[in-house]
Formats: structure tokens, C-alpha cells, sequence
């Protein structure tokens, strides 16, 4: 990216490669056709919706892999605009393990009253920021889409991710830890990543909450969660060391972080849509860890 600086025909040449290698259609065309990857950028605008999880970890890092969901997030107020769009284009949504409800309308009218969906009990040693998971389907294909419905920001909730997720109606709570190297996501403009030192040049990720004595069906799904990103090549750690705050491609300094900061990787998403400017970057996180010497 500082290549692209040394002159005009140099960063003529970085920014055809860049639209070229980084191809939002090429990444979603499991999922969508390129009409509807451009209204789901639409309806992002208008709800505020953002792509996350291993789908935006695969379009930064140029991989793929056949067996990840498209993971969109968004807000419990928007939900039915998405869930009622992907019921538009052909998705069917899923039954919950043990159910035979495939009702759309149903399961949203449900939701409507969070009293009626299950909550994450508070807890120091939880983020904030719960979600409903409503999966979807489209006709023979194994891909899947799952609509994720975030109590608040679902920026937030990227920023805590895997720290406290549960599934809609399901009888127990799925408690993971939160990961770095999955704190990435796409708006209907742009693509973030929060670690891109850490995460796509030194290949870590650090785990940045955990549940304290947690069930053995905690630790269980604590373990696949960081088993799988440890099978994609990512060396997890539990703790920080000073080396890791210090070193240059960890970025993993403590502090104040704001979304589109100097250390987050920001990639354009193209074609650009004759739209405002994203409020997204006013968010800021701050960043402290206990290190061990």
C-alpha cells in the first residue's frame, strides 16, 4: 500500500491490482449473483448491516474455504428487512435443532419482543453484545447464510466476537472466546480489519476474553472455536507478552483504537455507491491487557 505512493502511475498500477485481486463478487458468488450482492450492499447502507466472520477473513486474506457461512450482522430493529429480502431472492430459513418451524414471519414476530428470546445472564466476564442466529438456505447448495441479530451495534458486536453468542430458542447458551484474528468486517463501502499485522503477516491471534470456570460444554466449544483457526494456520494464544505489543506486525498496543485508525487494514469495496460516508469509523474501542514478563 506505501508503494502506491512513490507516484501517480505507480498508484494508478496498485489501485487496478487492488480491484482486481480483491473482488467482493468473486468471494460472495457462492452465496449471491452480482445483482444481489449489490442490493445486499443497498440494504447494508440502509440497516447498517455488515458481512463478518470467516467470509471477510477469506476475502483479506485472498483464501477460501468450502465449508464457511456468509455471516451478516445486523441490529434486532433491522432484521426483518434482511430476512425478508433473502426470503424475496429464494433462501428458505432453516428449523432450530429439534424443530420443524421453517416459518419466516413466525420466527421474526417472536423476536420482535426481546423478552421473548433468551439472554445472555450478565456477567463481568462477558462482553456485551448477544445475538439470535437466524440460517438460511438456498435451494441444493450446502453454503449457507446466517443472519446474525445483535441487541446493539453490530459493529460492537464484531469487536466482542464469539464472546457471547447464542442460538434463537435453543435451551443452553454456546460461551466462545473472543478472537482477533476475526475482528474484520465489510460495510456496504468498505473492508476492515482491526489486527491486519497480527493477523495476515505474523499469522497470530490472540484470545481477548474468556469465560472464568466455565462448563465442560463451554470449554468443549472453546476448543473447536480455536481449534479451527489453528487447523487455517493461525498460531492462538491465551495471553499477551510484551514482545507481542512491542514487536512492529503484531499491533497489538494497548490504548485508545478507532475503526479506520492507522494500524486497521481499509480497503474500498468497488464499484462505489453513490452514498454518504459510513458513520462507522466514530467508533472507537479501547485496548488493555494484563502482560506477563
Amino acid at each position: 500500500m506505501r508503494y502506491a505512493q512513490v507516484c501517480h502511475s505507480v498508484h494508478d498500477a496498485v489501485s487496478s491490482y487492488l480491484r482486481r485481486a480483491f473482488k467482493l463478487e468473486r468471494l460472495l458468488s457462492r452465496y449471491l449473483s452480482d445483482k444481489e450482492i449489490l442490493e445486499l450492499r443497498r440494504l447494508q447502507f440502509s440497516t447498517g448491516a455488515i458481512i463478518s466472520g470467516s467470509t471477510v477473513l477469506q476475502f483479506l486474506d485472498r483464501s477460501f474455504y468450502p465449508d464457511s457461512d456468509l455471516d451478516i450482522y445486523v441490529q434486532q430493529d433491522y432484521k426483518r428487512e434482511i430476512a425478508l429480502w433473502l426470503e424475496s431472492i429464494g433462501y428458505k430459513m432453516l428449523p432450530r435443532k429439534g424443530s420443524t418451524n421453517t416459518n419466516l414471519q413466525h420466527a421474526l414476530d417472536e423476536m420482535d419482543d426481546l423478552s421473548n428470546v433468551p439472554m445472555i445472564p450478565p456477567s463481568s466476564n462477558v462482553y456485551p453484545g448477544s445475538f439470535a442466529i437466524l440460517e438460511f438456505s438456498r435451494g441444493y447448495s450446502e453454503n449457507k447464510v446466517q443472519l446474525m441479530i445483535t441487541e446493539g451495534s453490530p459493529v460492537a458486536s464484531v469487536l466482542n466476537f464469539h464472546s457471547s453468542m447464542f442460538k434463537l430458542f435453543d435451551p443452553f447458551y454456546l460461551l466462545t472466546p473472543a478472537l482477533a484474528c476475526v475482528m474484520n468486517f465489510i460495510t456496504y463501502e468498505k473492508a476492515y480489519s482491526l489486527y491486519p499485522g497480527a493477523t495476515f503477516a505474523a499469522r497470530k491471534s490472540l484470545v481477548t476474553s474468556v469465560i472464568s470456570r466455565p462448563s465442560r460444554s463451554h470449554h468443549l466449544a472453546t476448543e473447536r472455536a480455536l481449534g479451527k483457526y489453528k487447523a487455517r494456520g493461525w498460531e492462538v494464544y491465551r495471553r499477551i507478552t510484551k514482545e507481542m505489543i512491542t514487536e512492529d506486525t503484531a499491533n497489538f498496543s494497548t490504548g485508545l483504537r478507532r475503526v479506520g485508525d492507522s494500524k486497521c487494514w481499509t480497503m474500498s469495496i468497488f464499484p462505489k455507491l453513490d452514498f454518504p460516508p459510513s458513520t462507522i469509523p466514530g467508533n472507537w474501542i479501547i485496548l488493555a491487557f494484563q502482560v506477563l514478563q
